[in-house]
């Protein structure tokens, strides 16, 4: 029997082949970790259906902050904490909240973006105006840039509450634009020099019981990491939320 004659390859279709074997693998992405635990302070001053009151917060926050190493941009970037607050000195304006959420996001070398579940429970008196206690979550939604020591974000942050005496809104009797029981528009800049952070932030919350617009200013001093791995340097966004 005459033996078969293998069909000629083609050189094209061999250089393909050739360099697919030559070529390494892709990198896994690596992620990198720290906790931390940071006390804050800020003055704000609260603006709620035409009334102004001002008033200092004290308070702290501990988190899990974790971003991906080891490829190209997008990289994702995410931060898991809890939150609490109480509002001092003020006769017109008083209040607590406490708040544990876990924000997560693609992030370039500039910019990120950062969305979660954010579970909250609180209490506000704003002047004549009372936000009587409720639970619930909100879904923020957060663009931030980062450049150097400087920062700066804003986004949306729909609420919706589960239990409590808060009446939810009805966007249609309100006629305004919104989702959620509330529903919130901030934004805020930042400086950063060594632990210390200092920032200016801006909030429109709109509720069944009106608006409250509040502008404030914040110091928040990061201590040393607790714990952590790796030591590359994060990329740009955002770090948590208020």
């Amino acid at each position: 029997m005459p033996r078969r004659t293998p069909s000629p390859v083609s050189p094209a279709l061999a250089a393909v082949a050739a360099a697919a074997v030559s070529l390494p693998a892709a990198a896994a992405p690596e992620w990198q970790t720290r906790t931390w635990v940071q006390p804050a302070a800020g003055a704000n001053v609260f603006g709620a259906n035409g009334d102004s009151v001002s008033a200092a917060t004290i308070g702290a926050r501990a988190g899990l902050d974790y971003w991906e190493t080891g490829r190209g941009w997008p990289k994702i970037r995410g931060t898991t904490r809890v939150a609490f607050d109480y509002m001092i000195t003020s006769q017109q304006a008083s209040g607590w909240e406490a708040r544990v959420g876990s924000f997560a996001g693609p992030t370039w070398k500039h910019v990120g973006l950062s969305v979660g579940p954010d579970f909250f429970i609180n209490q506000w008196t704003f002047g004549g105006v009372t936000l009587p206690q409720a639970a619930g979550v909100s879904a923020p939604v957060i663009v931030n840039g980062q450049y150097e020591m400087l920062g700066a974000y804003a986004g949306v942050e729909p609420a919706w509450y589960f239990s409590g005496d808060r009446e939810g809104a009805d966007w249609d009797e309100l006629g305004k634009p919104g989702i959620g029981d509330e529903f919130a528009l901030l934004a805020g800049v930042s400086a950063r020099v060594k632990s210390l952070t200092v920032g200016a932030h801006w909030r429109k919350n709109t509720t069944a019981y009106g608006e409250n617009t509040s502008f404030g200013i914040s110091a928040n001093v990061t201590p040393p990491a607790i714990t952590g791995s790796g030591g590359g340097k994060k990329g740009g966004g955002k770090k948590g939320r208020k």
